[in-house]
């Protein structure tokens, strides 16, 4: 269900939301929030132009981006938008051409657009001019990857390996074989810097999410398929089914390597040592490590990679201890640090906007002041209307900013979002989710955390008969792609009481009951989150309940 319609001058800021998602290493995220983007406002060029620059620099994925470059072009000449989307996407495309025919296509239209003195076009009037005297666009397709990665442009390069390995004739088997390693190291350094943002913040970095590194594997599978005596290339698969958390499959393929090359070749123990490790099987594990540090010795790798392996040793000789959530306060305050700088990295981009957390935690205070009635209910829109607006990083700060000077109106922040979190699907209810966990993560203290996630989430999905209770399992779900022991550590608590559950029932849940909330749509033309917020429809009657809610009492000064 939706509670925020957005309006067409918010394309743009949903847009530089997904692309910082994706430079954050959340790819798939940002491209199921500009997929739901493209459901609501399927003509319109910039949408679709994004999607395929994000699928060409973040996923090497020359196939969809092209396509939606194509998209993109199309629609800005139909309906003559006065943009430049239309000759960023001609220059995409002459990039991602299959064949000299397709060059010339969209190099001609480049021409009518610019002229040929402009410095792209006059580049692809010398190109032109080399596939006229027979030269192999595959040369030129191969050069530009090879150069790209050189740059530091892996995404480019692996999108224009991908049209080479689609058909480009006239290559050898082994010259296949090369670009499918090529290829899959250019994908493999998408996932490695995705996976520096996730570990800078302190989070897992979930295996679905990974679409850059299953592209990878998928690439180096068709050069296995080329030449199966490759024992680096068996190591890289084992090593990257590990990261996937496809254990079984980590192990063949580090015993294959092994198999290949039995000596002074550690890598691959170690690789399978820590599936082995993952899957409890502890002393296999121990004996595999023990074995790899012994190949060290003649193998020339780097001294670093004997000290990880002797303290992966230790690690598997004191055996498994059972963590504490006091243990884990260190990765809840990265998490909450790196949930700050984000918000701070946000309103930094809108400072030109006038906006600011101040400004919208003013414009929150005076709107919801103004919902009567049932303040807990009216707060739904106008909570799923912040979370379309701004990251849950940035709606979590400011509801904590909320809490000092208005303790009764962050509380109604956290009951919408949780009402938004069970009725909405796809992103909104992962912006809602997300939001659920940073408010917890905010208390910091790991003895409350575990307090606030049993009487908030836990009392009220067991109290609740209706769709409420499905908050907990949720929350649950978000948390696990956080952090798997936090989620686990959070979620083993004692059973519910009658009592929590009638606490539960009177103080939220009863005020919760009834006709679903309205979509929220702004009356003033471009307002919203970025606007005059008090112009929002959210007025639910008369009069405003103020309650003591003890199940709050978390954030109280």
């Amino acid at each position: 269900m939706i509670f925020y319609v957005r309006k067409p001058q918010e394309i743009l800021g949903v847009i530089n939301r997904c692309y910082l998602e994706a430079k954050n290493g959340k790819v798939a995220l940002c491209l199921t929030r500009g997929q739901e983007l493209d459901g609501e406002f399927p003509d319109n060029p910039a949408v679709a132009y994004a999607e395929g620059q994000i699928r060409r620099d973040y996923l090497g994925a020359a196939t969809d981006a092209r396509r939606l470059f194509e998209k993109a072009y199309l629609l800005s000449v139909s309906y003559r938008h006065e943009t430049e989307t239309a000759w960023f996407a001609i220059c995409n495309l002459v990039q991602l051409s299959r064949d000299p025919a397709e060059y010339q296509k969209w190099a001609a239209v480049a021409f009518l657009e610019k002229g040929k003195d402009q410095p792209e076009c006059r580049h692809y009037h010398e190109t032109l001019e080399s596939l006229e005297v027979g030269e192999p666009l595959s040369n030129y397709l191969i050069g530009a990857s090879q150069a790209g990665l050189k740059m530091g442009q892996p995404g480019s390069a692996a999108a224009l390996a991908e049209i080479v390995l689609a058909g480009q004739p006239g290559l050898s088997q082994l010259e296949y074989f090369e670009l499918r390693k090529h290829r899959s190291h250019c994908l493999r350094q998408l996932d490695a810097a995705a996976e520096h943002f996730y570990e800078a913040r302190g989070e897992r970095f979930p295996p679905e999410e990974r679409l850059a590194l299953h592209y990878a594997l998928e690439e180096l599978d068709q050069a296995i398929a080329l030449d199966q005596y490759d024992a680096q290339i068996w190591n890289y698969r084992s090593a990257w089914c590990n990261l996937l958390e496809q254990y079984e499959d980590c192990i063949e393929a580090a015993n294959n390597a092994i198999k290949l090359r039995p000596h002074r070749y550690p890598r691959p123990y170690i690789n399978k040592a820590q599936a082995l490790w993952a899957l409890q099987r502890d002393a296999d594990a121990l004996d595999c490590a023990e074995e790899g540090y012994r190949q060290i010795h003649g193998s020339g790798l780097p001294p670093e990679t004997e000290v990880k392996t002797r303290i992966l040793i230790s690690r598997y000789k004191a055996g498994r201890s059972r963590p504490t959530l006091d243990q884990l306060a260190p990765i809840v305050d990265q998490l909450v640090k790196s949930s700050q700088n984000q918000s701070d990295e946000e309103f930094a981009q809108l400072r030109n906007h006038n906006v600011t957390q101040e400004s919208v935690t003013n414009r929150i205070i005076g709107h919801l002041l103004t919902v009567q009635d049932n303040p807990m209910k009216g707060y739904v829109p106008i909570m799923a209307e912040v979370l379309s607006c701004f990251t849950p990083e940035s709606a979590a700060c400011i509801t904590a900013n909320l809490s000092k000077l208005h303790q009764s109106i962050s509380n109604y922040c956290i009951v919408g979002a949780m009402f938004v979190a069970v009725h909405a699907n796809g992103v909104h209810q992962r912006d809602a989710a997300r939001y659920l966990c940073l408010m917890t993560m905010l208390l910091s203290n790991p003895t409350t955390m575990k307090g606030y996630y049993r009487s908030i989430f836990l009392t009220i999905s067991a109290a609740a008969t209706n769709e409420m209770s499905k908050i907990e399992p949720i929350v649950q779900t978000e948390f696990m792609r956080i952090n798997l022991l936090l989620s686990r550590l959070l979620a083993e608590q004692e059973l519910i009481t009658d009592s929590d559950k009638s606490t539960a029932k009177i103080e939220v849940l009863s005020h919760l009951e009834g006709q679903l909330p309205k979509a929220g749509i702004e009356t003033v033309p471009g307002s919203g989150c970025l606007g005059d917020m008090s112009a929002a429809m959210f007025i639910f009657g008369a009069g405003v309940i103020i309650i003591l809610m003890s199940l709050f009492y978390f954030f109280g000064t």
